[in-house]
């Protein structure tokens, strides 16, 4: 998952940060505070950004650069977050160097900035020894952004609350995912402010009170997004993409958290490999095989 290593006689410190597919949300009620409840399944997948931190003399500066011109490299960056509120929480004068080599797409719906500022911090705690326990990173996370504390697991889980209450589970069923994230970006808070809250649906909750008991169950009889239709009314892209992946021998496809990333379900490697040929033929955006990381 992550390492260590010397360079030029510099110390760098390395992890990679996986991106997150939302095999079930639903989107239970607004918050006051301007957020909303969520009821999610979310699992780490093997498609990771790349981060290498170095320590610098400049006391509490944080440099980032990043191979994406798209990614703010100063306060509006989650990694730079990250380790701002990681300094003020241990007290730690330390100014550092971030290195980002995105691999992620961007305001895909993937979590990919949540992942780098969930990663830096699990660095950052090994860096320096440990001294923050998994509460404390819990709070820092939550202040970051939603889906910040699940990173911190790297594991499927259970996600409630406004993201930051986690359930991991010990058993989830092995498959290949295709994603496909076609050439358009969609923030977040677009789709959450166009949202419709229906009733929750109570027989979900129940399979997803099953799952942390780790009770044998189907991933095709949970997948479901409240946020795709939204998606979809306003990029209709989505849902062609859906069907092209079913065309493709996908056993059930799905949005990811507020998309427009598109993935499907497969059984065998080979099988998603020849879907991934076929999506890119169509030239319908970037395509990636991945699987669930290794724990």
């Amino acid at each position: 998952m992550d390492f260590y290593g010397h360079e030029n006689n510099k110390m760098k410190y390395r992890i990679q940060a996986p991106a997150k597919l939302n095999i079930f949300l639903k989107v239970l009620s607004k918050r006051p505070d301007g957020y909303h409840n969520i009821l999610s399944l979310m699992i780490p997948v093997n498609l990771f950004d790349d981060i290498e931190l170095r320590k610098t003399d400049r006391h509490n500066n944080i440099d980032i650069t990043c191979d994406n011109e798209k990614i703010p490299k100063g306060e509006d960056n989650l990694i730079y977050k990250a380790i701002k509120l990681y300094l003020k929480e241990t007290g730690f004068k330390q100014g550092f160097h971030i290195l980002l080599n995105k691999r992620i797409p961007i305001c895909a719906g993937l979590g990919g900035g949540s992942s780098d500022a969930g990663s830096v911090l699990i660095l950052l705690n090994r860096l320096f020894n440990e001294p923050l326990n998994q509460s404390q990173l819990l709070n820092i996370s939550s202040k970051i952004g939603s889906d910040v504390p699940f990173f911190l697991y790297r594991t499927p889980a259970i996600v409630k609350g406004r993201g930051e209450v986690i359930q991991p589970l010990t058993r989830w069923p092995f498959h290949y995912y295709v994603i496909v994230k076609p050439p358009i970006d969609i923030p977040t808070g677009f789709i959450y402010q166009n949202l419709k809250i229906k009733l929750t649906n109570e027989n979900k909750k129940d399979i997803i009170g099953c799952l942390r008991i780790g009770n044998n169950f189907n991933i095709l009889d949970i997948l479901e997004n409240d946020l795709e239709p939204v998606s979809i009314s306003f990029f209709p892209i989505i849902e062609e993409i859906k069907h092209m992946l079913l065309r493709a021998g996908a056993k059930a496809s799905l949005m990811s958290g507020s998309g427009p990333s598109v993935f499907g379900v497969f059984d065998s490697l080979n099988d998603a490999l020849l879907a991934k040929q076929r999506l890119i033929s169509h030239a319908v955006g970037d395509v990636f095989v991945v699987t669930e990381i290794d724990r």
